[in-house]
């Protein structure tokens, strides 16, 4: 979801940049960037055991995730400008920033994978005190 969301806000973004908004288009392009390198980190790895042995790399892979789906919204918000608000409900932007507000909460949490995560940083540094 945070992937096929980041596209699109990122094509929407960049669609508007000839519009006075080129400032966007380095950021639009970054992101663009950092999106493809982490659908990599999440395809090469489906072959093996590497997410089963390790599953705070994926956890970590979809907080990511998110986070660049958060980022992709706000550049096109930033390319759309007041126009995004006055949308109709339900269509474009307005539509794409529900669907964010989803990704947060979609189980397990963003909130449980980082207590997870949190509890597994704990659990090793207990060990390397051992």
């Amino acid at each position: 979801m945070s992937i096929g969301l980041a596209r699109r806000a990122l094509s929407e973004a960049d669609s508007l940049t000839g519009h006075g908004r080129g400032v966007l288009a380095a950021p639009i392009e970054r992101f663009r960037a950092q999106l493809a390198a982490l659908e990599e980190q999440l395809l090469s790895p489906l072959d093996g055991p590497f997410f089963v042995e390790q599953p705070v790399a994926l956890f970590q892979l979809r907080i990511r995730l998110a986070e660049i789906a958060n980022q992709a919204l706000q550049l096109e918000l930033g390319a759309t400008g007041g126009k995004a608000y006055l949308s109709v409900s339900g269509e474009g932007y307005q539509r794409r920033l529900r669907e964010s507000a989803f990704i947060p909460v979609v189980t397990p949490s963003l909130v449980q994978l980082e207590t997870v995560i949190e509890a597994h940083r704990r659990r090793v540094a207990e060990r390397e005190l051992a």
